[in-house]
This record gives C-alpha cells, structure tokens and sequence, in this order.
C-alpha cells in the first residue's frame, strides 16, 4: 500500500521480541498462511477521518460504524480481516484528562437473569421473556409429574 505497510513488521517484531526478553510475553513466532489475521498498517499521515468516513490510500472514501470516540492525536491505524469483515484499531494518544477521567454511575444499570422473571433491572424494572421464553416456561410449569427425567425422583 505505501512504505510504512513494509516497515511496520519490522517494528512490530522488534517490539515482540522486546517484550520476549522483559518476560512479558512468549517467544515470537513466523506467521501461518491461513491461521493469522490478515491486516495492514496504515500511518498517520497517509488517511483521513471525518465523522463516520475513513479515506485510504488506493481505496478511496469508506464508510465506518461508527465515529472515533476519543479526542487526541491520531497515531495510526491497522485495517484486520477477520472471518470476511474488516475491522479498524486506531491508535489514538488521548490527552491526560481524558485517561484519568473517572466513570460516573450513569447510565449504568445491573442485570440478573433468571428463569421466572427474563430480566430484572438494578433498579427494580423486572422485564418479560421473549414469546419463546414465556411458552417454554409455561411448558415447563405445565408438565405432568415425571415428564422430565431431571424432576424423576423428587
């Protein structure tokens, strides 16, 4: 694509290698045709973004999911397949009030799961099963005693 999807293996391998010797992770290996993700570096420099759409080199303009989330300087991108989708990771150095931004508790509810009730909400909502679910559970409260092998000998 350009010359820094030649030289980005090297510098990935030098900083696997790195990490080998600090102990932080396991000896580096070749890459398998067919059992890797197939993915491309692309730098800062050589794309732009705006809003929803991303524009690279020998591609043109695409559209994205969604827009970049945090504000910052946009180190670089890679550009992975996996499966027959294409995914984008942008690296993106965010200034120090954003890092250290805490969470706040809004817009955050628990969920519990169960049987008798689909879900219920940390708030107390209790929401219905799906129709699959109700009709299961009715079969289940409905059944004649011994129908299932699990409830024998209770």
């Amino acid at each position: 694509m350009h010359r820094d999807a030649h030289a980005q293996p090297f510098a990935d391998l030098a900083d696997a290698w790195q990490r080998f010797f600090t102990g932080q992770n396991d000896r580096p290996v070749f890459k398998k045709k067919g059992r890797m993700l197939d993915s491309v570096y692309v730098a800062n420099d050589k794309f732009q973004i705006a809003g929803r759409r991303l524009k690279l080199p020998k591609l043109g303009w695409v559209r994205l999911g969604e827009s970049l989330r945090f504000p910052g300087k946009i180190l670089g991108i890679r550009v992975v397949r996996e499966a027959d989708h294409w995914f984008l990771a942008v690296s993106v150095n965010v200034p120090d009030a954003v890092y250290y931004q805490s969470r706040t508790g809004e817009r955050l509810e628990g969920v519990d799961v169960g049987v008798k009730t689909f879900a219920t909400l940390s708030t107390g909502e209790k929401l219905a099963g799906p129709k699959a679910h109700r009709r299961a559970l009715h079969r289940l409260n409905n059944a004649p005693a011994g129908h299932y092998p699990e409830n024998a000998g209770r």
